[in-house]
C-alpha cells in the first residue's frame, strides 16, 4: 500500500486525517510520545514518525545510539502492530547549517547508512531539503542520498515551476528535482521509490510566504505527477496539516483543507 497522508503537528490531529489517509506523519518529542502517537493511530493508518533526534547529532554527524531495546519497548508499549516507516527529515541540510566541513557531511552519511542497516526490520524514508540537493550538485556533481532507504524525496514549499526562497539557490522546477532524485536511485542500483512532499501550509512572514492559490497549484501538480508515475512513486505526504510557529496548516485553510481531503480520498 502506498503512503498517502499528511504530517500532523499534534497527536490530537491524527483522528482528523484518518478518513482520507493511509498514513500519518508526526515528530514525537520523546519515546513516551512515540508510544502515544502509535496508540492514537490505533492500527488504522501507517505510522511515519520523524526520528532524527533519536539517532544522530546534527552538530557532529555522530551516532547517538539510542538503545534499540528502548525504541522497541516504546513500540511494544503501544497497541500498534502495523508498518513503521522511520523518516529522516533534511538530515544533510541540518548538518550543513552547523558545519561547512565536508568531513562532517560524510560522517553523517555513514552514520545514517549504518542506522538503516542496524534497523533493517523497519522501513526508512529520506526527505532532503531542495537547497541541500542544489548545493550537493554544485559541490559533488551529484546528489548524495541514502540509497538504502525505501522512500526518498525532497521538500520545497513554493512555486512548482520554480521553487526557492534563497538568494544562493536559483528557481528550479520541483519536477526537475524529482527526476534527478530518481535518476540517482537508478544509477545507485537502489530499489527506493519517490516520496512526494507537496506543501499545504503557509508561512505568514518573510520570503517563504506563498498564497493559497500557488499552494493549490503545487498540490494539483503533485497529484498529477503521482497519478502519471505510479511505477516510481511510493508515497505522497503533505506538509503540514496543523499550525506550527508562524505557519498556518491546511486544517486552518478551508480551501486547501477541502481540496486535500477530496484528492486524497480518491487516492486511498
Amino acid at each position: 500500500m502506498d503512503l498517502i497522508g499528511a504530517f500532523v503537528t499534534d497527536i490530537s490531529q491524527v483522528d482528523e486525517v484518518k478518513k482520507f489517509s493511509s498514513a500519518v506523519g508526526f515528530k514525537p518529542d520523546a519515546l513516551e510520545e512515540f508510544t502515544e502517537y502509535l496508540n492514537a493511530i490505533d492500527n488504522e493508518l501507517i505510522a511515519v514518525p520523524v526520528i532524527d533526534d533519536y539517532f544522530y547529532h546534527d552538530t557532529t554527524g555522530e551516532y547517538t545510539n539510542v538503545p534499540k531495546v528502548r525504541l522497541v519497548e516504546a513500540i511494544n508499549n503501544s497497541s500498534y502492530t502495523g508498518r513503521l516507516v522511520f523518516m529522516f527529515d533534511e538530515p544533510f541540510w541540518r548538518v550543513r547549517n552547523h558545519h561547512s566541513d565536508n568531513r562532517i557531511h560524510e560522517q553523517t552519511f555513514e552514520t545514517l547508512t549504518q542506522i538503516i542497516n542496524d534497523y533493517d526490520e523497519f522501513e526508512f524514508a529520506h526527505i532532503e531539503a531542495y537547497a541541500e540537493l542544489y548545493k550537493q550538485q554544485q559541490e559533488f556533481g551529484a546528489y548524495k542520498l541514502l540509497l538504502n532507504a525505501k522512500h526518498i524525496g525532497f521538500d520545497c514549499y513554493g512555486g512548482f515551476y520554480g521553487c526557492s526562497d534563497r538568494e544562493d539557490v536559483p528557481l528550479i522546477p520541483q519536477e526537475t528535482y524529482l527526476y534527478r532524485i530518481y535518476a540517482s536511485i537508478l544509477e545507485g542500483g537502489s530499489n527506493a521509490k519517490l516520496f512526494l512532499v507537496p506543501g499545504i501550509s503557509n508561512t505568514l512572514t518573510g520570503d517563504a510566504y506563498v498564497d493559497d492559490e500557488e499552494l493549490l497549484t503545487q498540490f494539483y501538480e503533485y497529484i498529477n505527477f503521482y497519478n502519471n508515475n505510479r511505477h516510481i512513486v511510493s508515497s505522497i505526504g503533505a506538509f503540514a496539516w496543523g499550525d506550527y510557529n508562524v505557519t498556518v496548516g491546511a486544517r486552518s485553510s478551508p480551501a486547501i483543507r477541502a481540496v486535500l481531503k477530496h484528492e486524497f480520498q480518491k487516492l486511498t
